[in-house]
């Protein structure tokens, strides 16, 4: 499959999870400067990829839920997450300066996907956790990214988040992936 990712956040998380990464799957990024769907050569910018950080910090015990906050077009407050979720274990996933040109590179698509393959990872090795919920600020590709990245049978439900400026909670949780528990901990 070839994925052009233009949608809202939420399904092309969900596009992904249903894709999974045992299907070949070739993700497109819209390239805002070159006004191209094509992917550069990397020699063109100087072989220097964008990294993403992975901070994981525990912030309480026994609520079973955990927040997954992705920072790559834009930064996810801590505060913003909180609003919208009870969570007692914080999962960060940084790009260095986030920017909606942060993904220029095809290949910055596989260290994302190790960088939620070890998100992922902390949250399972933290235990006990029935929900993740996901606050995402970045390209449609790396929504895609992620959805692909997750195993129902490995990890808790996903509850994916969906942002608006102009609300009065920034994030609302809309799309649940895998179930989980009915105790998803989202703020009423």
């Amino acid at each position: 499959f070839a994925v052009y990712s233009i949608g809202r956040i939420p399904l092309a998380v969900q596009l992904g999870y249903w894709l999974s990464d045992r299907v070949r799957v070739r993700l497109v990024h819209f390239d805002r400067d070159r006004g191209s769907w094509a992917w550069p050569a990397i020699k063109r910018f100087g072989g220097r990829l964008k990294r993403v950080k992975v901070r994981r910090t525990g912030l309480g015990e026994g609520a079973g839920v955990a927040a997954l906050r992705v920072s790559l077009s834009a930064w996810v407050s801590e505060d913003d997450a909180a609003a919208a979720a009870d969570y007692e274990l914080d999962v960060h996933i940084m790009a260095d300066k986030p920017s909606v040109r942060w993904l220029r590179w095809e290949a910055q698509l596989t260290e994302l996907s190790n960088a939620y393959e070890a998100g992922l990872r902390a949250i399972r090795e933290y235990g006990g956790c029935h929900t993740i919920h996901v606050f995402y600020a970045g390209p449609g590709a790396g929504a895609v990214c992620l959805g692909r990245a997750y195993h129902a049978s490995m990890n808790p439900g996903m509850v994916v988040h969906e942002y608006s400026a102009g609300a009065r909670r920034r994030y609302q949780g809309v799309m649940v992936v895998n179930g989980g528990r009915q105790e998803t901990g989202v703020r009423r």
